[in-house]
C-alpha cells in the first residue's frame, strides 16, 4: 500500500503551505481540536525557519506561526498536560 502512491485516494508531491513555503521535513500529529498540526522548515533568504501549520485533510496546510529562525528539521509531540514539545 505504501509503495503504490498513485493509486491512493489523494497524494501530493512538493507540498507548500498557504503562503507558498515548502513543507520540508514535515512532522504531523493529530490536533486535539480536530485536524492536524505540522512542524516543518523552509529556506527563506538563505536561512532555515521552523514553522507551524494546521490542516484538516493532510493536503492543504495553513501557516500559523514562524517558530524559530536558524532552526531546521523540527519534530513535535503532544504532552499529557495538553501542551506540546517541539524540538
Amino acid at each position: 500500500m505504501i509503495e503504490d502512491v498513485t493509486s491512493a485516494t489523494a497524494y501530493r508531491y512538493g507540498a507548500h503551505d498557504d503562503q507558498g513555503s515548502t513543507l520540508d521535513a514535515l512532522k504531523v500529529i493529530p490536533s486535539p481540536g480536530g485536524g492536524y498540526l505540522g512542524v516543518y522548515h523552509t529556506l527563506s533568504a538563505g536561512v532555515f525557519v521552523t514553522k507551524l501549520a494546521v490542516s484538516s485533510d493532510l493536503l492543504h496546510w495553513t501557516h500559523v506561526v514562524d517558530l524559530e529562525p536558524h532552526a531546521s528539521q523540527p519534530t513535535i509531540a503532544a504532552l499529557s498536560d495538553g501542551g506540546f514539545l517541539v524540538a
